[in-house]
């Protein structure tokens, strides 16, 4: 399960950056995201296994780290955007309830 939720993060921020990169000005947002977890777990099975509120949890760690990028950005501190996570930086998971 660990392994699933550091793919969707990572693959979430990979559709952030590439939004951005895009011109568009702006990055896809959490609840954008969010609309797009009914079809993944559909189309791939061992998402659907995995309980939603921790698929959605997963996203919304993103989003909090991307807000704590801007307030750091705009207050004049180094930010630190955020990264991809490897097989060490992913150790939990968490349910809304």
């Amino acid at each position: 399960m660990l392994w699933r939720c550091r793919t969707l993060d990572n693959c979430a921020l990979e559709q952030r950056l590439t939004w951005w990169r895009r011109g568009q000005g702006k990055s896809a947002t959490r609840y954008q995201q969010e609309a797009e977890l009914k079809e993944l777990r559909q189309a791939f099975p061992e998402y659907g296994a995995i309980h939603s509120h921790v698929l959605q949890d997963v996203l919304a760690r993103l989003d909090k780290t991307y807000q704590a990028f801007f307030r750091r950005a705009a207050s004049g501190e180094k930010p630190g955007f955020p990264r991809f996570q490897g097989k060490d930086r992913y150790h939990s998971v968490t349910y809304k309830e």
